[in-house]
C-alpha cells in the first residue's frame, strides 16, 4: 500500500544537496501506486510535483502539496526485426546504468550520452544530448499518465515536439503530464557516431596509441563500449561529481544565435568556442561567456561556480535562494558584455 508522510527533507533527493522540505511525500514505484498517489491528492486537494532523481532542479524553498518520487524500474525488449529493435524502459531508471546495460546486451545506440546524471523519464522533458546525439534520435515512444485526470496514454516522436534541451514537456505540457516509461528504438549493429569535435579529438588521440603499440587501424579497434568509455573520461574530466561537490551539471543551456552573430562575435572573440546546428545558426559554448565574463572560480554565501567548468554552478553549503541570486547575476554580466541572454538549464521550484 501507498505509503504518505508528512515533512520530509529532499536534501538527499536533488544533487545540489540543497535543503528543502516537502510537506507531504510518497514514492511510487507502479502506475498503480502512481495512480493512487494522484487520487490522494485529488481528494486532499493537493498539489502534486514530480521528482526523479533531481539532478536538473534547483529547490529555493520548501514544497508544499505532494511531492511523488518516481521509482518505477524495468529494462524490457519489445521488439527485434534483423538489426533494428526497440526498448522500454521504466521511468525511474537510472540513465547512465541503463546505458552501460545496452551496451552490455549489444543494444547500441546511447554510449554518447553516457555519464548524463538523472532518470530515464527525465530525460525526453530536457531532450537530453551530448558528443553529437540527441535523445530524440533514439526514441520510439513513451507513456504518460494525464496529473489531472490520471489518464494513461502512448505519445510518440511528432506528439513530444522535441527541440534543443526542449520538449512538449517542457512547453505547453508542463505539469500535465507524468512519464512512467520510455521507449528506444536502437540497433544490434554498431552505429557510432564520432563527429562532435571534443570526441573525434580523444579518438584521434586513442587512435594514435593503438596504433604505435598494436599496429590496429582506427576501425578495427573502434566499439560503442570504446565510445562509452571515452565520453565518460571526457565528462568527468569536466563535470565535478555532485557526489562530491553538490551540482546540477550544465547550469545555463548553451545559446542558440545566428551565423551573422556568430561572425560578428568572432572578430572580437576569435577563440569562442560555437557548435554549426545546420539549420543556420550556432550554438555558442555557454561556459565560454561565463569565463570571459570572469565568473569562474566565483564563490558567495556558501555557493559558487566550478572553478575547472565555468557552466557548473556549485552549492558549498548554501541555499537555493542564493543559488538563483548568483544565476541572475551571471545572466545580467554576460548579457552586458555579449548581448546574449543565458537561460537557466534546471526547472526551478520557489
Amino acid at each position: 500500500m501507498l505509503q504518505i508522510t508528512k515533512k520530509v527533507s529532499l536534501q538527499k533527493y536533488n544533487t545540489f544537496a540543497l535543503p528543502s522540505t516537502a510537506e507531504y511525500f510518497c514514492s511510487v514505484s507502479s502506475q498503480a501506486e502512481l495512480s493512487e498517489a494522484l487520487a490522494w491528492g485529488k481528494k486532499h486537494k493537493q498539489s502534486i510535483i514530480i521528482l526523479g532523481a533531481g539532478s536538473n532542479v534547483l529547490l529555493v524553498g520548501d514544497l508544499a502539496g505532494l511531492v511523488v518520487h518516481i521509482s518505477i524500474l524495468g529494462i524490457e525488449l519489445t521488439s527485434q526485426k534483423e538489426d533494428d529493435l526497440v526498448i522500454k524502459v521504466g521511468a525511474g531508471e537510472n540513465w547512465h546504468q541503463l546505458v552501460l546495460k545496452t551496451l552490455e546486451m549489444g543494444w547500441n545506440g546511447l554510449e554518447n550520452l553516457s555519464l548524463i546524471p538523472g532518470c530515464v523519464g527525465a530525460a525526453p522533458i530536457q531532450n537530453i544530448g551530448a558528443y553529437g546525439v540527441e535523445l530524440s534520435e533514439r526514441f520510439d515512444s513513451l507513456e504518460v499518465t494525464h496529473k489531472a485526470t490520471g489518464d494513461v496514454r502512448r505519445m510518440d516522436l511528432s506528439d513530444c515536439q522535441f527541440g534543443y534541451r526542449d520538449s512538449f514537456f517542457k512547453q505547453s505540457g508542463q505539469d500535465e503530464y507524468i512519464i512512467t516509461a520510455v521507449s528506444f528504438r536502437l540497433s544490434a549493429k554498431p552505429d557510432i557516431c564520432i563527429e562532435y569535435p571534443a570526441l573525434k579529438q580523444a579518438l584521434m588521440k586513442l587512435h594514435t596509441q593503438l596504433q604505435m603499440k598494436h599496429g590496429q587501424s582506427f576501425h578495427e579497434i573502434l566499439t560503442p563500449k570504446m565510445i562509452s568509455d571515452i565520453v565518460s573520461s571526457i565528462r568527468r574530466s569536466k563535470l565535478p561529481d555532485p557526489a562530491i561537490i553538490p551540482n546540477a551539471g550544465s547550469f545555463f543551456k548553451n545559446p542558440v544565435i545566428s551565423l551573422e552573430a556568430e561572425t560578428a562575435l568572432k572578430k572580437e572573440y576569435p577563440d569562442i568556442t560555437s557548435y554549426d546546428l545546420y539549420n543556420g545558426n550556432m550554438k555558442i559554448a555557454a561556459g565560454y561567456l561565463i569565463e570571459k565574463a570572469g565568473w569562474k572560480g566565483f564563490q558567495r554565501n556558501g555557493v559558487g561556480v566550478h572553478d575547472q567548468q565555468a557552466l557548473v554552478l556549485v552549492n558549498l553549503g548554501g541555499s537555493g535562494y542564493e543559488l538563483l541570486s548568483l544565476a541572475s547575476d551571471i545572466q545580467a554580466s554576460v548579457l552586458e558584455k555579449f548581448g546574449i541572454a543565458l537561460e537557466i538549464e534546471p526547472r526551478v521550484y520557489q
